[in-house]
This record gives C-alpha cells, sequence and structure tokens, in this order.
C-alpha cells in the first residue's frame, strides 16, 4: 500500500537517531575515566600550590551553608512543607550544582524557587491535588 510506505523509512530513520545517540553516549563513558583523572590531578595541583584559595572557598562554603539553613526553614513555611523537607531540597540542589557547576553569581540555592513552585503543586487545589499530602512531597522531591 503506497500509503503506509513511509513506516520502513520512519523506522530506518528512528534507528538511525538512536544508534547515533548510543555512540555518542558510549564515547563519553568511554572518555570520562581520563578526564576524571585529569581533572583530578589538575585540581589537586591547583589547591596544592594555592592553599589559600582553598581555605577561602571552604570557609565561602561553610558560610553559604549555615545562611542557607534558617532561608530554608522559613521558605519551608511560605511552600507550606515540613521544614526538614525544605532542607533536603536545599541541600540536594546545592550538591547538584557543585557536581555539575555553575557560573558567578548564580543563585543555586533551592528555597526560593522550590517554594514559589512548590506552594502551587502541594496546595490542596495545586496541580497534585489527587495525591495524598505525603505522596505530594513525594513527587516533588522524584
Amino acid at each position: 500500500d503506497p500509503f503506509l510506505a513511509f513506516i520502513p523509512q520512519l523506522g530506518r530513520w528512528g534507528f538511525g537517531i538512536l544508534s547515533n545517540e548510543l555512540s555518542i553516549y558510549g564515547k563519553g563513558v568511554a572518555s570520562a575515566p581520563s578526564f576524571t583523572s585529569k581533572f583530578l590531578q589538575g585540581t589537586y595541583s591547583f589547591y596544592r600550590a594555592n592553599p589559600n584559595i582553598l581555605f577561602r572557598e571552604i570557609l565561602s562554603g561553610f558560610t553559604v551553608a549555615i545562611m542557607q539553613v534558617p532561608e530554608s526553614i522559613a521558605f519551608s513555611f511560605v511552600a507550606g512543607v515540613p521544614p526538614l523537607s525544605g532542607l533536603q531540597a536545599t541541600w540536594w540542589m546545592a550538591f547538584i550544582t557543585g557536581i555539575f557547576g555553575g557560573k558567578p553569581g548564580m543563585i543555586s540555592g533551592a528555597a526560593g524557587a522550590l517554594a514559589v513552585g512548590g506552594t502551587r503543586l502541594t496546595a490542596s487545589g495545586g496541580g497534585l491535588s489527587y495525591f495524598r499530602v505525603g505522596e505530594r512531597f513525594e513527587v516533588v522531591y522524584i
């Protein structure tokens, strides 16, 4: 049937995209160990030569972590979630940003961003209202 003649072509096209994505992924996984090793060696060498910078970065990290606690708890109340949930969300957001990096001046604290979105999602008439209250928080964390 000429009407369905496009189906094999569509299958080849989809398979081509899939195989291309898999090859890109395979190259990334294969090159990750050498990249990681070079990155860690370079980082160690840099901080070994500049211990004052390492001290300042650790000190700034502790300062931000301490200042994040009251902000997270306050925004938890705004969002209507338990304070421990706000602290956990902030920690995960900072952890992911720390691993994948960021830019100078980038806001990576979760409190303000999650308070606005979390309020609407977890409210009784919000987007997740068909779940029980405990399940709403689980969905937000996933």
